[in-house]
């Protein structure tokens, strides 16, 4: 980082519009609200650091601001004072055109004391190693205009501290004895295309008699890119994380809003954490009546044939199908609930109860009729899927050699539209054990592949069960290419999908249909499969 005398930092932001004053308020912490979801970059443990380091022999000339009267015997200081030095930085090298970006780096010391321990110690804040922590230093001033004179003899323009023209530094809680600061700025960046304003918010923790940087958050408000980028950008589902002031707690509660799974997925989900004891809330604010485990839901739902609620962890969950003779002595539920990726799914659970009430889980394993990867992926942890817009059911279509074959309907409405996915069910006994399988067989649904392309998925565009055989013709679209990919489209082909006794559902491909024209598929809600012509803008 380069350093240049603060006249030359003032010449160099004159040239550039100051970005607007950063919101902040005292309480809070993060980027927006429960009603203003700002895309966040937040760091539970950033990298950034306070070194000691000798007074700086400058400082009178700098902007500071002291904070006094803390309990010297609980936290072992009695004041604080912020000396916050702007420096000019070619760490930095994005730009406009041909004009350089003019990002303001900034020097933040602080300056403790206790007046009984006769403790005096200077420290300078330093950014951890990641790259994208360097941001966390970058600041512009919210104000650059001088203050115009009173123009009455008698008025006096009433004093301003200067740092309020670069930032928001109080007190982050309304708790005045607690030592907990919040320190609000942001800077203007760009790139080839793309421009916008970071926010970063940093929370200084002085509880134990030293500074800890104990989080932060960088607030992105960005438009543009590329020829793939801005359609990229507009299509990522982003986390969003804000916290408030828990005086019962003396912590922040924090919750994150966010995709269930992969970027593009378009189910949300929320995690709430208390940010300083670094633990889950015994009930979820947004949803005080969620079952705490899927053990739970089977405890309620143990006696009923349909139910549903939302389940800590796992979302809203639909008991769908259930056994009281698959397996002696023990009854059997079929649960569905939100599953994690970057496609409409569904993940399925067998809860098993014995007599005496012991409850064990087994997770259904799934592949596509499109290939033999499963379209379930690993889900966030610590996250719970807040959308109720999605509902699963089930009905049974066939049994063969002690196998029950189930076909369940996955329905997700968005702005009264429909999205349909069906997948088959396969739970099977044999000798005292279950097999259990599943394949995703038909879907309405797309998947972002990239450059604003949604690609169809792989489906069934039809699929017809023949009793006297225990197996059904089925027609397969593989999953839509971009045309980015300058790739030719897979064939569609057909072949005949069965139950493989302790094995599962299985697909023999017969012939490759490389001449058909792809179609687009409607399902209703009792999963039939229908199809229409498929027009795709040139």
């Amino acid at each position: 980082m380069l350093f240049l005398p603060l006249a030359i930092v003032a010449a160099l932001l004159a040239q550039e519009s100051a970005p607007s004053a950063p919101s902040t308020s005292v309480a809070t912490f993060g980027c927006g609200g429960p009603s203003d979801l700002i895309r966040t970059d937040f760091y539970e443990k950033p990298g950034g650091a306070f070194k000691v380091v000798a007074p700086p022999a400058d400082r009178q000339l700098w902007m500071h601001r002291k904070f006094e009267g803390f309990d010297e015997h609980e936290y072992g200081l009695s004041s604080v004072e912020f000396v916050l030095n702007p420096v000019t930085t070619t760490g930095y090298s994005g730009s406009w055109g041909d004009e350089p970006s003019k990002i303001t780096g900034m020097q933040l010391y602080v300056h403790v004391t206790s007046k009984s321990a006769r403790k005096d110690r200077w420290y300078l804040l330093e950014s951890g190693e990641e790259p994208r922590e360097d941001g966390l230093l970058f600041v512009q001033p919210t104000r650059t205009e001088p203050e115009q004179d009173a123009t009455d003899g008698d008025e006096k323009t009433p004093e301003r501290d200067p740092l309020d023209d670069w930032m928001a530094l109080q007190l982050a809680t309304p708790e005045p004895d607690v030592p907990l600061f919040t320190i609000t700025d942001q800077y203007s960046d760009h790139g080839a295309n793309a421009g916008g304003t970071i926010g970063n918010n940093l929370l200084i923790d002085f509880r134990s008699g030293e500074p800890t940087m104990r989080a932060a958050a960088q607030c992105i408000q960005w438009e543009g890119g590329g020829a793939c980028t801005a359609p990229d950008t507009a299509a990522v589902h982003y986390q969003n994380t804000n916290c408030t002031w828990q005086k019962e707690e003396l912590d922040f509660l924090c919750t994150t809003t966010g995709p269930w799974g992969g970027s593009y997925n378009p189910v949300s989900a929320r995690r709430e954490f208390f940010l300083l004891q670094g633990k889950e809330p015994a009930r979820l604010a947004w949803a005080t009546d969620a079952l705490p485990s899927l053990e739970a839901f089977v405890t309620m739902f143990r006696s009923k044939e349909k139910g549903r609620a939302l389940v800590r962890g796992v979302g809203p969950v639909d008991l769908i199908w259930k056994s009281d003779s698959l397996l002696p002595g023990k009854r059997l539920l079929l649960l569905a609930s939100p599953a994690a990726g970057d496609e409409d799914n569904t993940r399925f659970t067998v809860a098993t109860m014995s007599r005496d009430g012991a409850i064990s889980l087994l997770p259904v394993p799934k592949w596509s009729i499109g290939g033999e990867e499963s379209d379930d992926h690993v889900a966030p942890e610590g996250f719970t899927p807040s959308d109720d817009n999605i509902s699963v059911t089930a009905t049974e279509f066939a049994q063969f050699n002690e196998a029950h074959l189930l076909k369940a309907v996955d329905v997700r409405i968005t702005g009264g539209t429909s999205t349909h996915v069906i997948y088959l069910i396969g739970l099977q006994a044999k000798d005292g054990s279950l097999v259990t399988n599943a394949v995703r067989l038909a879907s309405e649904s797309t998947t972002y592949m990239g450059c604003g392309f949604e690609g169809a998925d792989a489906t069934a565009v039809n699929f017809h069960w023949m009793s006297d055989e225990n197996a059904a013709t089925v027609r397969v679209q593989p999953q839509e290419g971009s045309p980015a990919d300058g790739k030719d489209q897979a064939c569609s082909w057909d072949g005949k999908l069965r139950w493989v006794d302790r094995v599962g559902f299985r697909v023999r491909k017969i012939h490759d249909l490389c001449t058909l024209a792809a179609k687009d598929v409607v399902i209703d809600d009792w999963g039939e499969i229908t199809t229409k012509a498929r027009l795709r803008e040139k």
